[in-house]
């Protein structure tokens, strides 16, 4: 990972930061996340030779284990409510755009599109994603993960209990878009034998 990307990761931080000031101190914030970048560091010489689909998202896990080892090993007691409202933070800005978006004339029957194509590319196997696809009418996508790369790299950071807040993330993003039916029964984070998905168009 060269210098740029890991600046840009200890950057993406910056929200945890203030929270930690906020509890902790500007001093002991900038301590905590110095420790983080030194985690990020080592952290990818672990992963060295990585797709370019693999490291888009170890580029998301590294940081937010980073954090949130660095703030337990001091402390334990509130490491994850800070980690967890910074990513549900995120999540949310990113829900809002997307209900925003659905809105326009057009654009949920290009959302229904687009799920394949995407998670193909972007959440394939290459990004050490396994998927099955079913056979759907255009109203609808439907698809199971059986593989996970966030579950397998938080587990290999030592974060293991953060896996499931990835798959949070989806019910944040995707549980509340007008028109659209995010349904989903299990994940793999948190012990089931797949991540399903299915979205249809809520009036078809």
């Amino acid at each position: 990972m060269d210098e740029k990307e890991i600046i840009k990761e200890v950057k993406s931080l910056s929200r945890i930061k203030e929270l930690l000031a906020e509890k902790r101190g500007e001093r002991e914030a900038e301590a905590i996340i110095l420790d983080s970048e030194r985690r990020i560091r080592n952290a990818w010489k672990n992963y060295e030779g990585v797709t370019k689909e693999e490291a888009y998202h170890l580029k998301k896990i590294i940081p937010i284990a980073s954090a949130y080892l660095s703030i337990k090993e001091t402390h334990p007691d509130m490491a994850l409510a800070i980690v967890l409202q910074s990513h549900r933070e995120r999540a949310n800005v990113a829900a809002v755009y997307l209900q925003k978006a659905v809105k326009l004339p057009g654009m949920k029957g290009l959302f229904m599109k687009m799920w394949k194509p995407l998670t193909v590319k972007m959440f394939g196997e290459k990004a050490g994603f396994k998927n099955v696809f079913y056979e759907t009418d255009k109203n609808e996508f439907r698809m199971d993960i059986i593989q996970c790369p966030y579950c397998k790299a938080f587990a290999e950071l030592g974060a293991p209990e953060l896996a499931k807040y990835s798959c949070e993330s989806d019910d944040i993003v995707y549980g509340n878009l007008e028109g659209i039916d995010f349904i989903r029964t299990q994940t793999l984070a948190t012990g089931g034998s797949k991540c399903d998905f299915y979205l249809k168009l809520a009036d078809k």
